[in-house]
């Protein structure tokens, strides 16, 4: 090992020079050595494996061995460019989903709104709930000010679920009750 020649950036060259150059019976010794521990080779690190084969005697098992992390770095870099792939569609269609619920948010605000302003009376409601900002707390306030300020825009009495259809007191009549009305009236008696 001494008259290993550093020609390479990080001594690698060197080391590899020095393998070549090893007798026959160095690689005997170091082909029995690593035929015995293939089976371990499969549970170490790429640095242990790295460094196994630098540490070999055989050329040609140093060469499967760098073609076997050269395939698994591939591998590795093939998996995290799909993994950032998959990760941006997904952050793509959280974003698409986002937007999406604010847009329904803002809808159901408006049609909230727009209930509210037409049990209010509001003759145009659609045009109404531009008008109230996002950030009103107590809408029912804000739409009594705006029907104080802008009553054109209300009918005169508030509509309600509650008011029931009263009929008049000729729709109670029977028929011949109804026609001694209209005879009185026109006698002038009633």
């Amino acid at each position: 090992m001494s008259d290993t020649k550093n020609t390479g950036d990080d001594g690698q060259t060197g080391a590899v020079r020095e393998i070549v150059q090893n007798n026959s019976a160095q690689e005997q010794a170091g082909s029995a050595q690593t035929a015995g521990q293939t089976g371990a080779a499969q549970k170490l690190s790429p640095a242990q494996k790295m460094d196994r084969i630098l540490r070999s005697k055989r050329t040609e098992s140093m060469k499967k061995e760098i073609e076997k992390l050269r395939e698994e770095a591939s591998k590795n870099r093939i998996a995290a460019k799909e993994a950032i792939e998959a990760r941006t569609l997904l952050e793509q269609q959280a974003a698409e989903i986002k937007s999406e619920l604010e847009t329904l948010k803002k809808a159901h605000r408006a049609e909230l709104l727009m209930r509210k302003l037409d049990a209010a009376g509001c003759i145009k409601s659609t045009l109404v709930v531009k008008d109230i900002p996002e950030n009103c707390d107590d809408i029912d306030t804000f739409i009594e000010n705006y029907r104080s300020e802008n009553s054109f825009l209300f009918n005169k009495n508030k509509i309600s679920s509650n008011d029931f259809f009263k009929p008049q007191k000729s729709q109670l009549l029977s028929a011949s009750q109804q026609m001694d009305r209209v005879i009185r009236k026109a006698l002038g008696r009633g």
